[in-house]
């Protein structure tokens, strides 16, 4: 007598059970994803592995490791404590898929944090892992198609939804992340993400590729962190049109090779949208001696940055091939300070950044007293609130005005 698999055993119920006139019988998705007590070197971790299709608590009395890549679905929501930690090694990757959800929600004093198993004994380095892909359903106007392979669809071409809701992430610091996939790096990477989705308080710490990566979307990011990267911080491509203030990006240690703290490019000049976002209250600032560059918008990026502070870098601002941009004011570096910079403005056959010196923008060059990335300037300040609601009324230039007023203090890592 031959055997009937299960498939075909359930198939055969279901079609008696309805020729009965019978209720069919609930078929619950089975889980796709497994969690295993690990000890290694003496620590118990809870290995996670393979895809999240529905809700997903982690605690911060456990310790967690990422099994290579862990998705979550659009049938997933991850759910993170406060105060939990999770570690991953080579290969490790948090990706959350569009319609999928990340609820991240830390707090000053208990942030949560993935870092590098590697970090457990003091021996963590830049790309000891991936990082953390969100892709999200806002419009983008190009894929890479190399990062395709490994995270699937991200934003759309058509038809977007600007609102998207990808989850929550506050107070998250992500360490030692950047190992390159299909040649991309990215700590933090912000694919195609909506405006419903709510972000702040985040740092990127020691990432061997660029901090903070947002490719295209609609969302708005307020107070981030990106430390000692070994790639830009921060970097906006493929249409992003979204909102920031409060960003800082700080190089604390020199690097053997020339960094740009912060990167906006568009891509695709032939696809809607441009990128354009509109940011506020931003400190780029380097290691005095070392060959960094502040700000580069090139790649058609438009944008409008306002109290901005670049210091201590070999080129303040640069703007490649956007003189007709910025003379309309689509691009526009304003109400900013630039000042220890080897040059403020940099300007050659593609660069035409000295045009943010005309009185129009109001920048300045005055020097200020600085403690690390703390520090203001008031003088030629914007109220960002004018502009967009979203924004918080802020009436000083930089991201950190003084040290009584810290929003980086006790969850960031120096």
């Amino acid at each position: 007598m031959h055997k009937i698999n299960a498939q075909v055993w359930l198939i055969l119920l279901i079609l008696t059970l309805v020729a009965c006139g019978k209720e069919l019988p609930i078929i619950e998705e089975s889980k796709t994803y497994t969690v295993e007590t690990l000890t290694i070197d003496n620590i118990t971790y809870q290995k996670i592995s393979g895809i999240i299709n529905d809700s997903f608590f982690i605690s911060k009395n456990n310790a967690y490791l990422l099994d290579g890549k862990v998705v979550v679905n659009e049938s997933g929501l991850l759910v993170i404590e406060q105060g939990s930690k999770i570690y991953a090694d080579k290969g490790g990757l948090l990706l959350i898929e569009r319609k999928g959800q990340l609820k991240a929600i830390g707090t000053e004093q208990e942030p949560i944090i993935f870092t590098s198993i590697a970090d457990q004994s003091n021996t963590a380095l830049p790309g000891d892992w991936v990082g953390i892909h969100i892709n999200g359903q806002a419009a983008v106007n190009e894929r890479a198609d190399g990062l395709l392979l490994i995270i699937g669809k991200y934003g759309r071409l058509e038809d977007e939804i600007a609102d998207d809701n990808s989850g929550t992430i506050s107070h998250v610091r992500v360490q030692y992340a950047g190992e390159p996939i299909n040649n991309e790096y990215g700590g933090i990477n912000l694919n195609g993400v909506g405006s419903g989705t709510t972000i702040d308080h985040i740092q990127v710490y020691k990432c061997l590729g660029a901090g903070l990566k947002i490719r295209g979307g609609n969302v708005n990011i307020s107070k981030c962190i990106s430390t000692q990267s070994y790639g830009s911080g921060i970097t906006w491509d493929n249409g992003w049109v979204g909102k920031g203030q409060y960003w800082i990006v700080n190089q604390t240690e020199f690097i053997n090779d020339t960094i740009t703290l912060m990167t906006g490019r568009s891509n695709a000049l032939n696809l809607p949208p441009r990128s354009n976002p509109t940011l506020s209250n931003i400190t780029l600032i380097s290691f005095p001696s070392m060959e960094s560059r502040g700000l580069r918008l090139t790649d058609a990026t438009l944008g409008n940055i306002t109290n901005m502070i670049v210091t201590n870098t070999k080129r303040g601002v640069r703007a490649d091939f956007s003189v007709q941009e910025i003379l309309n004011k689509q691009l526009s570096v304003n109400h900013s300070l630039l000042f220890n910079n080897f040059i403020n403005y940099f300007d050659n056959e593609e660069s035409a950044a000295t045009l943010f010196q005309d009185i129009s923008f109001n920048n300045s060059s005055e020097i200020v007293q600085m403690n690390g990335y703390i520090g203001s300037y008031v003088q030629n300040a914007f109220d960002p609130s004018t502009l967009d609601a979203w924004f918080k009324p802020s009436k000083y230039v930089g991201a950190v005005e003084s040290q009584q007023n810290d929003w980086t203090k006790n969850w960031a890592k120096q």
